[in-house]
């Protein structure tokens, strides 16, 4: 079951790193850096909250907005690391670029973003291995 959610967790966070570099780059024309950086998350982790309640954890969970702030709050620590590498290479190596900042960041949040998905934001409105033949 973890292969196969990992597998889809993926996915959906291949199509969160383009949303979050397209936003990035649209936001960074606009914004002075940090406040770019951290909208661009903000909207990246919408769009993969999304994606994951419907394609990787099936999510049944009937208050969407609970879930989506438990999911926001699970990812917090994640976009964290995520921000912190990123910028960081932005700021000590320049020529890095900011595509490039935003997928070493992405990779680096990728282990607590999964595992906060999985048992902070999802957990609620899923059927439990356990469960099923009770």
């Amino acid at each position: 079951m973890i292969g196969r959610e990992l597998a889809r967790f993926l996915l959906v966070g291949g199509v969160g790193f383009l949303v979050d570099a397209s936003a990035f780059l649209a936001l960074g024309a606009l914004l002075p850096l940090v406040p770019a950086r951290l909208s661009a998350l903000a909207v990246a982790i919408t769009a993969t909250w999304w994606l994951n309640r419907r394609f990787t954890f099936a999510s049944m969970a009937p208050n969407r907005w609970a879930e989506w702030a438990r999911y926001a709050a699970g990812s917090a620590l994640g976009a964290s690391v995520n921000a912190a590498v990123s910028l960081g290479l932005l700021w000590q190596i320049p020529r890095v670029g900011p595509v490039l900042a935003v997928a070493c960041g992405a990779l680096a949040g990728l282990a607590v973003n999964f595992l906060a998905a999985k048992h902070i934001a999802f957990r609620i409105g899923r059927a439990h291995p356990s469960s099923a033949g009770s």
